[in-house]
């Protein structure tokens, strides 16, 4: 998946109501995994959203260096 500084990924599962945020696919990934594998749940969705503006200021700042 590639990675826009405008997007950010929301992960949510439907068994407990778990909703997360992260700002690139790799640590989503890996908050997903360690969901499933710790509480049992079965599965993890991945939803593209428009990122915070933590996030877009924290890419803006980075752009600038």
């Amino acid at each position: 998946m590639e990675r826009h500084p405008i997007t950010a990924i929301l992960l949510s599962c439907s068994t407990c109501g778990l909703v997360r945020m992260a700002d690139d696919y790799g640590s989503a990934h890996a908050r997903g995994n360690a969901h499933v594998r710790l509480s049992g749940h079965p599965t993890i969705k991945y939803s593209q959203i428009e990122a915070p503006e933590r996030i877009k200021g924290a890419l803006m700042g980075a752009k600038s260096l």
